[in-house]
């Protein structure tokens, strides 16, 4: 038999803690959204509108391509999809100047801030590479 340590209390059992709005289970950014942010970058659309009805603004960037920016805090991460620049000199700026409709989809911090890793890319309507 082992000896109790001394102070030591037997565990209570507790209440479960209640839920707050700050335990909120934020949505993920759906396959459709995404696809429908993508059309509306590559048409002359100004808006996009979600499923769940939020409108999202279609902004051109100072590099000249168009991108969405995601409503910071709604979804489970934030992002920002924007078109291919074309000025580039990669593999993926070589197939939009051939014609491919290419929206990268950059993950954000929660500063406002993307990275230099994990980029989704939607191309030609098809997810090509999850983020």
């Amino acid at each position: 038999r082992l000896a109790r340590w001394p102070g030591r209390r037997r565990s209570r059992q507790t209440q479960p803690r209640k839920r707050t709005a700050a335990d909120k289970i934020m949505p993920r950014l759906s396959v459709a959204d995404a696809l429908a942010i993508h059309h509306a970058i590559h048409s002359t659309a100004d808006t996009v509108t979600l499923a769940d009805g939020t409108v999202c603004r279609i902004i051109v960037s100072a590099n000249r391509c168009r991108r969405c920016d995601l409503p910071l805090g709604m979804f489970s991460s934030n992002a920002k999809l924007m078109a291919q620049n074309m000025d580039k000199d990669s593999a993926a700026a070589k197939r939009a100047r051939q014609g491919a409709q290419i929206t990268h989809i950059i993950p954000l911090g929660a500063n406002g801030q993307h990275g230099t890793y994990n980029w989704g890319m939607i191309e030609d309507g098809r997810i090509a590479k999850k983020c």
